[in-house]
């Protein structure tokens, strides 16, 4: 009789968050992050019920080096140019590499190149393999054709013998279509160190459509300088950490703006700190005025991102990262303007207890002296009795610092000052019951 497609909704337990829209204010922007992978944002006109889906972004997972199609410098769909073939290094793939010397000659550029086509339409990462030595080309160049242009970035090929990634940002493809990968030998910057060729050997392409990158992570919204078309430009984004423990940033208004198409948006960044794990609930923060993201992570660090950071150079992606031992980070950070500091509750020894820790976002760590010189005061000071664990946001006014604690056991509602962190009341009072109304 009849068929109903359903859209798959997940499992939503991130809070929705709202702004009033930069293109007409007199509609809001409502962005949804979903435990199905996916982030949503909704447009609805003020004082109406209609609402329409501006774009959705499927979250890509980060690259998986194992998997995907391979393509070597042997297959028939590979044309190799003026590029010669080559065996003398030893940590090649397969049987053979091709290479050619450098050039800083506009007018004679040689490429060596694959055409492919991926099975199925999506984003995908491209990783390429290429021999080690000192003489091989410092800044080679590729080449990714995709279906929004072509990307170009130069890798390092002294350093090879295994899977090298090419694109930190995923790139559309469509099933049905060829697209071309190169190497090419224009790099002035070789031609001035001397190096003495340029390798095509191998390339692997990986799709980015994964399973563990759903979102749980409240989004964050605003606007800030990020990298963008070779420059740097302002922009409204929306960030939020995945269960892969990577932070990802998102152009927020998408929909045929900022170089989007119609119904879809683009990622500006993708960055995964060494040592996080899945981000759960741990949500961002936006210091707008500062192109800052604080974010802590279970694993018990905090990261502050920096907003304009260049996807290619994983140097320029952190502020600072401050660790703290035997602690988990699953509050949301805070920021006052008025004493320019961050302020975020840990959970430590197992969930059993916790303290509020206020960060200075503008000063790194001196590694040669024993204090940290990022930690402006903790709450309880770690030579006293920590209080109960601090999984909610705090809250800023006027010089005070308001955090609930809660544990199986209950909680309070802690106030203390925001410069130097001494308290100024707790409810219950300390020394008597806690309150139910604050737990897990």
């Amino acid at each position: 009789d009849a068929i109903r497609f359903v859209p798959d909704y997940g499992t939503v337990q991130a809070s929705p968050v709202v702004i009033r829209s930069p293109l007409n204010p007199g509609n809001h922007l409502v962005y949804i992050a979903n435990g199905n992978g996916t982030i949503t944002c909704m447009e609805n006109p003020v004082g109406t019920r209609g609402a329409r889906v501006r774009w959705t972004l499927r979250v890509p997972d980060l690259p998986n080096q194992e998997s995907g199609q391979v393509y070597d410098d042997e297959d028939a769909n590979f044309t190799a140019g003026l590029f010669t073939p080559n065996n003398a290094l030893s940590d090649r793939y397969e049987r053979l590499y091709h290479e050619i010397v450098p050039t800083n000659d506009p007018g004679n550029i040689q490429r060596a190149y694959w055409k492919i086509q991926v099975p199925t339409s999506g984003q995908y990462y491209v990783f390429a393999w290429f021999p080690s030595d000192d003489q091989n080309a410092r800044e080679a160049q590729y080449v990714i054709e995709h279906e929004d242009g072509a990307l170009r970035v130069r890798i390092d090929q002294r350093f090879g013998g295994r899977w090298v990634l090419l694109n930190k940002i995923p790139v559309a493809m469509r099933s049905g279509r060829t697209y071309e990968i190169e190497v090419n030998n224009f790099s002035p910057a070789d031609v001035a160190a001397g190096s003495q060729r340029v390798i095509a050997d191998a390339i692997r392409v990986v799709s980015a459509d994964g399973l563990n990158n759903a979102v749980f992570s409240t989004p964050a919204v605003g606007r800030v300088r990020v990298r963008d078309g070779g420059g740097t430009v302002s922009r409204w984004v929306v960030v939020f950490g995945a269960q892969n423990g990577a932070v990802y940033a998102v152009d927020a208004l998408g929909d045929g703006e900022n170089g989007t198409r119609r119904g879809e948006t683009k990622i500006y960044w993708i960055v995964k700190p060494q040592n996080s794990t899945s981000f759960s609930y741990a949500s961002p923060l936006i210091l707008e005025n500062e192109d800052l993201v604080a974010i802590g992570n279970p694993s018990g660090s905090v990261y502050l991102i920096n907003t304009d950071l260049n996807p290619n150079d994983s140097n320029t992606y952190f502020r600072w990262t401050y660790t703290r031992f035997n602690a988990a980070f699953v509050s949301t950070p805070a920021y006052d303007p008025a004493t320019r500091l961050l302020y975020i509750g840990s959970s430590e020894g197992g969930n059993q207890f916790g303290r509020l820790i206020a960060l200075n976002p503008f000063v790194q760590d001196n590694s040669s002296t024993p204090e940290d010189e990022r930690v402006v005061w903790v709450y309880p000071p770690d030579n006293r009795d920590p209080i109960e664990p601090i999984t909610s946001t705090p809250a800023v006014a006027l010089g005070r610092v308001y955090v609930t604690t809660g544990g199986v056991e209950g909680g309070r509602l802690y106030v203390i000052k925001a410069d130097n962190g001494s308290l100024v009341w707790a409810r219950p009072d300390l020394g008597t019951p806690l309150t139910s109304f604050f737990s897990f």
